[in-house]
């Protein structure tokens, strides 16, 4: 066997092979000899017809039998023997198959590329983490939500006013063909659009009213910013908020709290931890993020529709569950069909495709790896979501979840590694 590998674009190799016919004549009359033993004759008794007999007869089948089974063993040698880390199956050609003539085939395969990481330490150190402080203000507005959380409320027949509780019903032939949501808000909390919480002030329980509102340019609805939507809203309820008093009695009612300054302590590491976990996100995003632009190499056609092809049915299944108008009103809000809106994803998915391999390259680099107890602790974590063993073995491959359990905590070990070179801020 001669095999000589070509570099294609998109991180794919091109395998040309070559048998001489007389490599492969072993195998033909291995391959005879077994169909000969199913061959029934008139002359001979079943499995005694001549082994020549049954090459004349078969030889062409036999010979394209032969190459299948040739082309799985030359191609799981040339990978082995190459170090190859193929993605997905291969594109086989057969160029040139015939009695007494050499065979020839064609293997294209997508492989993992080769990357030359660039002093990633280094890059690492130029990040400058910074301090994680908590102001008295936050902790007070904290304590106002848990305040109002907590509130009493009491039916009102009177005019709604600001901080009354309303539950309201409102519709729009303008959103989702006019569906009838029902909501509960504090007026003045601008849960709704400043104009139409305008509107509410002053109604009475069980009044309609309609009206028109006109959604803001930075709407997060991109299919709404800019548009004018008539609006028909019902009040159902009112209800006056009575506040408690922010003290220690209070402060003891809502947990195991000595009073309220340990409250506001409590709070405070609350914060506090929640702010470091997003200070250690955006580190480790831009430590990536320099990585990834001081690194050059091809990435694999093959995952980069992959994970298009996720992110698209990911987005597809979402955007309607966040926005709450169907996926082709929002098409038609963007100006985009569905092709053109894959398509814009390409520059994110090729981005983190890219991220995806240059973390894995510095962990089997650092020789960063889970721990079975890990790996055991997440699952078990994982599976108790479910009521009954007998359930999660329905739904869940056990393989499957300990592989995707593996690679998150390594990616998540690199990450902090890569974090612990940052510059951290006096």
């Amino acid at each position: 066997m001669k095999f000589e590998i070509k570099n294609l674009p998109d991180s794919q190799k091109e395998i040309l092979v070559k048998f001489e016919f007389e490599e492969l004549e072993p195998f033909i009359e291995d391959k005879a000899k077994e169909k000969g033993k199913e061959i029934e004759m008139k002359g001979f008794r079943k499995g005694k017809v001549p082994e020549e007999m049954v090459q004349f007869l078969l030889k062409e089948n036999l010979l394209e039998e032969v190459a299948q089974e040739i082309i799985k063993k030359a191609y799981l040698r040339i990978v082995k023997e190459q170090k190859l880390e193929t993605l997905g199956p291969p594109k086989v050609e057969i160029l040139r198959l015939a009695p007494n003539n050499p065979f020839e085939f064609k293997i294209t395969v997508s492989v993992l590329p080769e990357i030359q990481l660039p002093n990633y330490k280094s890059i690492a150190s130029q990040v400058k983490k910074r301090k994680v402080s908590v102001e008295e203000k936050e902790i007070d507005e904290t304590l106002r939500w848990i305040q109002k959380s907590r509130a009493k409320r009491y039916p009102k027949e009177g005019p709604a006013e600001f901080g009354d509780f309303l539950e309201i019903t409102w519709s729009s032939p303008d959103i989702e063909q006019g569906r009838e949501h029902q909501e509960g808000i504090v007026l003045g909390e601008s849960y709704l659009l400043p104009d139409f919480e305008k509107e509410l002030m002053g109604m009475k329980k069980g009044e309609k009213k309609e009206f028109q509102v006109t959604f803001p340019p930075n709407y997060f609805n991109k299919a709404l910013a800019n548009k004018k939507a008539q609006i028909k809203a019902k009040v159902l309820k009112i209800e006056k908020l009575e506040l408690p008093k922010i003290d220690d009695n209070w402060a003891k009612s809502l947990g195991k709290f000595e009073g309220l300054q340990d409250l506001r302590k409590s709070i405070r590491e609350g914060i506090e931890a929640e702010k470091t976990q997003i200070e250690s996100q955006r580190v480790q995003g831009e430590i990536l993020e320099r990585v990834s632009k001081a690194t050059s190499f091809e990435i694999p056609k093959v995952l980069i529709e992959i994970e298009l092809e996720n992110t698209f049915k990911e987005l597809k299944e979402n955007i309607p569950q966040m926005l709450g108008i169907p996926f082709s009103e929002y098409l038609k809000g963007v100006n985009q069909t569905e092709t053109e809106f894959k398509n814009s994803l390409l520059p994110e998915v090729r981005a983190k495709v890219k991220k995806f391999l240059i973390l894995r390259e510095i962990k089997k680099k650092e020789g960063i790896r889970a721990e079975e107890e890990e790996i055991k602790r997440e699952a078990d974590k994982f599976l108790s979501r479910f009521r009954t063993k007998e359930e999660a073995e329905r739904n869940i491959d056990p393989e499957s979840l300990r592989e995707y359990i593996r690679e998150r905590i390594e990616n998540q070990k690199t990450l902090e590694f890569l974090e612990s070179f940052a510059t951290k801020e006096q």
